[in-house]
């Protein structure tokens, strides 16, 4: 038994395989009989392909034991290649000294989600893509850097990218203006794409003093190429200093039979609700028209404007500054058939009849802003208004109205007024309404504004608001510059800045108004002003001697007080 014993634990270290060929004991111990032994030695012949692997298990089993033998297994061999296959892929970074700085690693670029959207909503998403406002009153403009940022990470979003980068140009340098030229003027995918260009010719013409006129010929050069690409262009404005009207006659040639769907034209106007806070044209008149003339302009001539201009089929809002009527012997153009809703002039001199060729029909015109019109007289002005018969808005002033004693008796705005049913804002200056269009029956004005007319005296407005009906009443607002106390008027409005004495022209019947507000014949006291304001309020007006552009009451209106403490401390 101890024999069988032995020799069963020494088949047993050699394999596994080997010892299911020997002999087991029986339940009682004794040892197997010789039937067995016969067997196994008959069929020896027949298990002779079994010994190769009883070797290879046996070299297994060797193998194992030495592998337990130095502690290490056979798992922890196979973690250790794995481990060394990510160290060799995902090397960790040697520790770092104090001699030499830690070596950069590379961020994970993020995942692109954008591209596999539509086209469509690519573009809609860039569109929206401006970077925040500094003030409420700036306006926004594109983030260039993080749309740069964003094509780099997304590759697919480059065309669209560089679509919404041109999308609204700005062009401001010389060098710029001849790269966006090059850029549109090969790419026809580009310039479909751009609908909106701002140039401002006096910066880029301000690169040297001394060759200003060769900067100036290449700036507008690759300006009236940069609109004669952009077939598609909606919004143009143009910045052109004095010494630009010489090219005139190409920059108008670049507009012929090419910007179809064009449909706003600025022109040397910068509008007045910015950040700088200087306020626009008639701000002194206490009538902002809501956009500012540049101080150095260039003028264009009506007879080469008026034939570019007809082309403009999609064309309804029209802003200039600086166009003026020349002594041309060319046949008048025929009237041509835009629908125009805007137009804005300023510092023009215009006559009546190139007016009219400028306006067109305009039986669509809605708002019309006429400032320091040099050459239109009153009954000029009288036949361009009954050519508008649906304007909302209108606003004129700052001209040489007024010139002549009989000008005072002649109010070109009583004769058009009937004729403008739909009318609803009305801001003028100078001599050309009287307080007995108060009384028209057509009239039904939201806003009316009237300053430096000596026909609204105080006892012609009481009159006119006594006999004016109220229900509802012909204005719902009146504003009159010419009601504000002496000192306070001489401080706030006007070109002559200078305060008057303390009770000059403010308790007298007859005195003048203060400096800058237009002296009436007969002054405005504290008693006028108290009796038109209980008058108006009987009749559902609301009279006012301050207006702002936004609505809300001018900067300083109800600082009476605080001016006066701040004065005696």
């Amino acid at each position: 038994m101890a024999r069988t014993t032995r020799n069963s634990i020494r088949i047993q270290a050699r394999g596994s395989s080997a010892a299911d060929d020997l002999p087991v004991p029986d339940s009682s111990g004794a040892p197997a009989s010789s039937t067995a032994h016969i067997a196994s030695a008959s069929t020896s012949s027949a298990r002779a392909p079994r010994k190769s692997s009883a070797a290879k298990g046996k070299r297994k089993a060797d193998d194992q034991g030495g592998a337990a033998g130095s502690g290490i297994s056979t798992g922890s061999s196979k973690g250790s290649k794995l481990l060394k296959r990510s160290s060799s892929s995902n090397p960790q970074p040697p520790p770092s000294t104090s001699d030499s700085p830690p070596p950069h690693v590379k961020p994970e670029e993020p995942l692109d989600r954008l591209t596999p959207l539509s086209a469509e909503l690519i573009s809609l998403v860039l569109a929206h893509l401006t970077e925040p406002a500094t003030t409420p009153a700036a306006v926004p403009r594109p983030d260039l850097k993080s749309l740069a940022q964003l094509c780099l990470v997304n590759k697919g979003l480059l065309p669209h990218a560089r679509a919404a980068l041109y999308r609204e140009l700005q062009v401001e340098t010389r060098v710029q203006a001849h790269a966006v030229h090059r850029a549109l003027h090969g790419n026809n995918e580009v310039n479909k794409s751009v609908r909106a260009v701002t140039a401002d010719v006096g910066t880029m013409a301000k690169t040297s003093s001394q060759w200003l006129g060769w900067f100036l010929f290449h700036s507008m050069h690759s300006l009236c190429g940069i609109i004669g690409s952009c077939r598609h262009l909606l919004t143009l404005t143009l910045y052109l200093p004095a010494d630009s009207s010489a090219w005139t006659q190409s920059l108008c040639n670049s507009f012929n039979d090419q910007l179809k769907y064009l449909h706003t034209l600025v022109k040397d106007l910068e509008p007045s609700a910015d950040a700088s806070g200087r306020g626009g044209a008639g701000k002194h008149e206490g009538m902002d028209v809501g956009w500012r003339p540049r101080r150095s302009m260039s003028m264009w001539a009506v007879s080469q404007f008026i034939q570019p201009l007809a082309t403009l089929k999609s064309l309804h809002t029209l802003r200039l500054c600086g166009i003026s009527s020349d002594s041309s012997t060319l046949p008048a153009p025929p009237a041509h058939s835009l629908k125009l809703a805007e137009v804005v002039l300023i510092e023009v001199n215009i006559t009546n009849t190139d007016l009219l060729h400028l306006l067109g029909e305009a039986k669509h015109l809605k708002r019309l802003t006429l400032w320091r019109s040099s050459l239109l007289s009153k009954r000029g002005l009288t036949h361009v208004l009954k050519r508008c018969p649906h304007l909302v808005e209108l606003r004129v002033g700052g001209s040489w109205f007024g010139a002549k004693e009989e000008d005072d008796t002649n109010y070109p705005l009583d004769q058009s007024l009937p004729s403008l049913p739909h009318l609803q804002l009305l801001h003028v200056s100078g001599s050309l309404i009287s307080p007995a269009a108060l009384l028209l029956p057509t009239l039904s004005l939201q806003h009316l504004l009237v300053h430096n007319s000596p026909s609204f005296s105080p006892s012609a407005v009481h009159a006119a608001l006594v006999k004016m009906r109220h229900d509802p009443p012909s204005v719902a607002r009146l504003t009159l510059p010419e009601m504000r106390p002496a000192g306070d008027s001489g401080k706030r409005s006007g070109p002559a800045g200078a305060r008057n004495p303390a009770g000059a022209g403010a308790g007298s019947g007859s005195g003048s108004a203060a400096a800058g507000t237009g002296g009436t014949v007969e002054g405005w006291n504290e008693t006028w002003r108290f009796t038109v304001k209980k008058t108006a309020e009987a009749k559902g007006v609301v009279v006012e001697d301050r207006w702002r552009r936004d609505g809300g009451p001018e900067p300083g209106a109800g600082a009476d007080e605080d001016d006066s403490e701040s004065a005696s401390e």
